[in-house]
């Protein structure tokens, strides 16, 4: 108590925010999980004015505590010491409060969680805080987490009841590190909770399995319905990826244009044991992926892999990994961009007299193409299209500008830009 020598605190303290102000029920419930003036975009919340102090304990190659906004730097007293980092789950993040006396789904979206409460009370009856953690938790639950990068939510009920009837259905949102194997074995995704305010080796067992996960190009919503028991609010949880259990370590995985223009499709993996085989899968989007081929898995190694023909554009990848039971998980998804060489435009009579140009194509990459005009200055100044081209054909359009020097920019549809020079002599 400062200005007393006789008033002293005993014990552990960590995270101090001194204000020159007086913080809100609201904003103190909100700020309990989030550490101060985060600089990270997205997260919360930003710099305030009015906090003067800010101690988080963390320095490593110094015993003396610094102040993290202002010059206060802390020296330590008697007995005092810093020999640990911190481990309080706080780290940067974004909250969402809700004040919860009715049934039904309850969106924390901007911390990325859904809560479902049942049709008949008790609820809550008050506030109730989540909070996402864009950091992982001091002692992972699992050695494999989601999301991916890593992250956990702390949920605080600050409700007049502390007890509520069970929820009926939780839902992570918005999960980065998902896969179509987790949408088919979303069991393989488990829960962990521990009270809000633990740290170190308290994760315990799992306590749910997962009923339902999506999947969109690596983030989804993963959903517990079926074996939740949750009827109070004073939890941090994380999630645990077990679809890594599969025996097999994939080392890498690429994909690459070859010289006669196929898909060659390279990887290694080590210590399979029990392993089917790989079964390729590809797709002209990025999300809708068919068979392709099938690789028999040999202990280790290195495998390969050519897909031929392929058509000019985008082509996505990626490798099934089968067990001998059919469990399987996804590899990461490889990309190739095949861009056909061009084909042999010619732009005539050149230099012009009356604005009308003929464009001969020989070889056209496709069956579209687009063209755009500049002047003399670099500004667009006219733009069309060619469709249903041949693989030679011929063309008439007309520049109605005055004499000059224009650039004509002729891109295919599935190839790279040519460039071509017109004059216009009227």
């Amino acid at each position: 108590d400062r200005g007393y020598t006789n008033r002293n605190y005993v014990g552990k303290m960590d995270e101090i925010s001194i204000y020159n102000r007086a913080l809100s029920i609201a904003e103190v419930r909100e700020l309990m999980n989030l550490t101060r003036n985060n600089p990270n975009a997205g997260s919360m919340p930003q710099a305030d004015p009015f906090l003067r102090s800010y101690y988080q304990f963390n320095e490593t190659l110094s015993s003396f505590p610094y102040d993290k906004v202002g010059p206060r730097h802390l020296a330590l007293a008697g007995n005092a010491n810093k020999n640990v980092i911190s481990t309080a789950p706080v780290g940067g993040g974004r909250f969402h409060r809700i004040k919860v006396n009715t049934g039904g789904v309850k969106d924390f979206s901007s911390a990325s969680l859904s809560m479902t409460f049942p049709a008949s009370g008790p609820y809550p009856n008050g506030d109730m805080v989540v909070t996402r953690l864009n950091v992982p938790s001091d002692q992972l639950c699992a050695p494999q987490i989601l999301p991916d990068p890593a992250g956990y939510w702390v949920l605080r009920n600050y409700g007049n009841n502390a007890t509520f009837n069970a929820i009926t259905e939780m839902t992570f949102q918005n999960v980065m590190g998902t896969d179509d194997g987790l949408v088919v074995h979303p069991e393989y995704v488990s829960l962990f909770k521990r009270a809000y305010n633990l740290d170190g080796n308290t994760w315990g067992s799992a306590t749910d399995a997962a009923d339902v996960v999506t999947n969109n190009m690596g983030t989804g919503n993963i959903t517990f319905n079926s074996g939740l028991s949750l009827t109070t609010g004073l939890f941090q949880f994380e999630l645990a990826n077990n679809s890594s259990l599969l025996p097999l370590n994939l080392l890498r995985f690429t994909a690459r244009l070859n010289a006669d223009f196929a898909g060659q499709l390279d990887w290694e993996s080590a210590d399979e044991k029990n392993f089917k085989g790989y079964t390729i899968e590809h797709s002209l989007n990025g999300r809708d992926f068919v068979f392709i081929g099938f690789v028999a898995g040999k202990g280790s190694g290195t495998y390969s892999f050519l897909h031929t023909p392929l058509a000019p554009g985008m082509h996505y990848y990626r490798l099934k990994m089968v067990d001998l039971d059919e469990t399987f998980r996804y590899s990461n998804i490889e990309m190739i961009e095949y861009r056909k060489a061009d084909g042999d435009y010619q732009v005539y009579p050149n230099p012009n007299t009356d604005g009308w140009f003929h464009l001969d194509i020989a070889d056209a990459s496709s069956d579209r193409v687009s063209v755009a005009i500049t002047n003399a200055a670099g500004q667009l100044i006219h733009t069309f299209e060619l469709e249903n081209l041949e693989n030679s054909s011929r063309n008439l359009f007309h520049l109605p500008f005055a004499s000059g020097v224009y650039t004509m920019m002729i891109t295919p549809e599935n190839g790279m830009p040519v460039q071509k020079r017109l004059v216009i002599e009227r």
